[in-house]
């Protein structure tokens, strides 16, 4: 497909670089896949762009009490759940909450036209955050070489913000068909930078680009 769609990836000419084959997944050009040495890739350490999926967010004294209103599944204090219809609900702090659909879910198309008639308390935050997946066997190894934060020790359902070579991240574990998983989120103008440097850390252990196929395609965690 062509990859003058409506919105682009911070990352999309680095992977038109590498010949990536592209879909459209919300009006965004996504590399689905790289090349057939993906899933040898993604069992080292491979890195995906995620970009392309829709988020939202809200804020505020009430977000709790209005997310409940709206059967939106509420995360602990600095962790994430997922919804029932696979998407993601992160809550950072105890009054702030970011949403991500997967490709087939559609929370957030739900959420932001309710979030024009909230009640007083709670606020939209916009959200267009470049997002990436880290998964393979040595993604310990990539994260201790970019963040002074010990991601061995954390769970599968807490949400940490930190920094990753000098920018500001927020990052899950959501681990994929039993493989370990992070998903990073970043200010996009921040992106190229990060992608740069993560996808060098991962070449020098063995692995590498991989397309979203990886992550979307995979059996959701339980």
């Amino acid at each position: 497909m062509s990859t003058e769609a409506t919105r682009a990836s911070p990352v999309l000419g680095r992977l038109q670089a590498l010949g990536a084959r592209f879909v459209e997944v919300n009006a965004m050009a996504v590399a689905a896949s790289i090349d057939e040495a993906d899933a040898a890739r993604a069992g080292i350490v491979g890195i995906a762009d995620l970009s392309c999926l829709r988020k939202t967010g809200f804020k505020g004294s009430k977000s709790a009490d209005w997310a409940r209103e709206q059967g939106i599944a509420l995360p602990p204090v600095n962790g994430w759940a997922q919804a029932g219809d696979n998407s993601l609900v992160v809550r950072l702090g105890d009054s702030e909450f970011f949403i991500e659909d997967s490709p087939q879910t559609a929370l957030c198309a739900r959420v932001i036209p309710a979030l024009k008639h909230c009640a007083e308390g709670v606020y939209p935050v916009h959200r267009n955050d470049a997002g990436f997946a880290l998964v393979g066997d040595r993604v310990n190894d990539l994260m201790v070489e970019t963040c002074s934060f010990e991601f061995r020790k954390v769970g599968g359902g807490n949400a940490v913000m930190t920094t990753m070579a000098g920018v500001t991240v927020l990052v899950i574990r959501r681990d994929v068909d039993a493989r370990l998983c992070y998903r990073i989120w970043c200010d996009p103008t921040m992106a190229a930078y990060l992608w740069d440097t993560l996808n060098e850390i991962a070449l020098d252990l063995g692995g590498g680009p991989v397309g979203s196929d990886i992550v979307l395609a995979a059996s959701p965690p339980a």
